[in-house]
């Protein structure tokens, strides 16, 4: 990912795009230092069809070679889910 500085010239002066990118800056270097970057792909293009997810979300997937076994597990961050689902219900 580079220097810090690369995340704020990309986002110009959005709070919340630039906080995300150092999160993401950290996440690779530790990955890095711990030698585990080689195991994680970046896809951007990832969707899920949820409404609660209001933010990043991710898969794991078991890889045989090049090739794709399967999901395993997947998930999301998102705000306020509570408060939705207790609305619902009143």
């Amino acid at each position: 990912m580079g220097n810090g500085d690369v995340s704020k010239c990309a986002f110009g002066n959005h709070a919340s795009a630039n906080e995300v990118m150092e999160d993401l800056r950290i996440l690779f270097e530790y990955l890095e230092a711990m030698d585990k970057l080689k195991f994680i792909s970046f896809d951007l293009s990832l969707a899920r069809r949820l409404d609660y997810y209001t933010g990043f979300i991710y898969e794991a997937v078991y890889m045989l070679g090049n090739m794709q076994v399967g999901s395993i597990g997947g998930g999301g961050y998102y705000d306020n889910l509570v408060s939705m689902v207790q609305e619902a219900g009143k």
